[in-house]
């Protein structure tokens, strides 16, 4: 036998096996040969108590350290919310309440841990009295009172017994701790979506600066405080005030009903906060106060409190970093008049030695226009320029409020539907204080800019 036949052979005979010790594994793997499969895990059981559905439920009365609680259900718009007969002046999260009542239809014991307790002392497992009682009535007439004891040993469950049945169950701590929900574990401590898109109204009142109010017009959101009207610059209203809060979180209860409020600093708030959503299914409103600030493992906590509501919180400092120290020039459009030109019939700019009628003489059924400034006619994209440079005048600072007196400046006179007029009063020697519409004015802009608009003005019609 040759040597090349002898190599064929052992390559054959090694792919054999190679083949063989495969379809071993596969065989194994189909016919149960993997030991994690074969592992005789202990089942989980549950003992089922109560198996109803909510809709069967007519009312649960708690009865706990002397005081009493009845949960209610109600059906609103398809869906069953649970409310708190004694919770008047209290705003509940109905989802927790939900969870208090939830046992009255679905209620499963971990284990038995006496089959007849009738010879036991049920003090000894807190059942005598017992640590709460739970009477529940079903839309059927009939009812069941339950009865929760103590902790076991271990502290992982309760013991629990059923009016009418000898047997001591065995509650997890879970279930239990729902059962246990006092009206402060059930406050609500929601708060809306803070977006702008979804603003009606916002207001921020921080101590010692002035309040800044916005609300939704026609227009969309303006200013309504301080200054009434002032157009806003909405992308940075959105990225560095309000968007930002979309991080905001109520933090732990502090204190359930305060007596005083000045302990917190909430009698002289720090800082007011109010959103109003737009009317929509689901939006909901916030108005927060914020008063002192503490420290705490060395981090900045604040007091917060809904202001209708009585409960004092906690929550980090730096999540209302966003509402501090806003200036309102930081918010605004700048811009003084930014009014589209297919709004604009004529523009007339009045001062000494300095008079121009701008036209654009718009043409009928399209967007080209034949304007003329002083009765010349311009070329459309000088005059297109020349509109872009005068509604570029901007508010550059602002100032205290005054009352401009005797003559302007300049007068800029944008004639629409509703005429626009800025004055350009004397200020000092690099700014005007622009009047809009004959109100008071509260912000100055730079003379260069409107000298530089003059200068072009007078190259166009040279």
């Amino acid at each position: 036998m040759s040597r090349k036949t002898k190599r064929i052979i052992s390559m054959c005979v090694a792919l054999i096996l190679i083949a063989g010790m495969a379809g071993l594994y596969f065989w194994q793997i189909q016919t149960g040969g993997n030991e994690e499969e074969n592992v005789n895990l202990p089942p989980t059981t549950f003992i089922p108590l109560i198996q109803r559905t909510q809709n069967d439920v007519s009312r649960v009365v708690f009865y706990e350290n002397g005081e009493t609680s009845t949960l209610l259900p109600s059906t609103i718009d398809g869906m069953v919310v649970w409310t708190m007969l004694e919770s008047a002046g209290y705003v509940f999260n109905p989802a927790r309440v939900q969870d208090k009542a939830r046992q009255s239809w679905a209620l499963t014991a971990a284990e038995i841990a006496h089959e007849d307790a009738s010879g036991l002392n049920l003090a000894d497992f807190g059942l005598n009295p017992p640590l709460l009682t739970m009477e529940i009535t079903y839309t059927d007439g009939s009812f069941t009172t339950l009865h929760l004891g103590g902790l076991t040993a271990d502290m992982e469950h309760h013991f629990l017994m059923v009016d009418g049945n000898p047997t001591m169950y065995l509650v997890s701590e879970f279930v239990a701790g729902r059962m246990l929900f006092g009206p402060e574990d059930m406050v609500d401590t929601r708060l809306p979506e803070f977006h702008f898109t979804q603003a009606a109204f916002i207001g921020i009142s921080q101590h010692g600066r002035q309040e800044i109010q916005l609300g939704l017009t026609s227009e969309g959101l303006v200013m309504l405080a301080p200054y009434e009207g002032m157009l806003l610059d909405v992308w940075r209203v959105s990225e560095f005030v309000i968007n930002p809060l979309s991080g905001l979180q109520i933090g732990d209860l502090v204190e359930f009903r305060p007596d005083d409020l000045s302990h917190f600093g909430l009698d002289d708030p720090f800082l007011e906060f109010q959103f109003i959503s737009i009317p929509e299914p689901g939006s909901r409103d916030a108005h927060l106060i914020f008063g002192n600030i503490f420290e705490r493992d060395g981090v900045d906590f604040i007091y917060v409190k809904f202001a209708d509501r009585p409960h004092v919180f906690e929550t980090e400092f730096w999540q209302i970093g966003s509402l501090l120290n806003i200036h309102t020039f930081d918010i605004i459009q700048r811009m003084i008049a930014l009014i589209d030109i297919r709004d604009v019939e004529r523009v007339v700019i009045d001062s000494p030695g300095n008079y121009f009628e701008l036209i654009p003489n718009h043409m009928e059924n399209t967007l080209d226009i034949e304007p003329t400034i002083n009765g010349i006619l311009i070329q459309e994209s000088d005059f297109r320029l020349a509109y872009r440079t005068i509604i570029s005048l901007s508010a550059d600072a602002d100032i205290p409020p005054i009352t401009p007196e005797g003559t302007p400046f300049a007068t800029i006179t944008f004639h629409q539907t509703e005429n626009t007029e800025l004055r350009f009063f004397d200020f000092d020697t690099n700014f005007f204080a622009v009047s809009v519409n004959g109100e008071d004015a509260w912000f100055v802009s730079n003379r260069r800019q409107v000298q530089l608009l003059f200068e072009f003005l007078h190259e166009l019609v040279a």
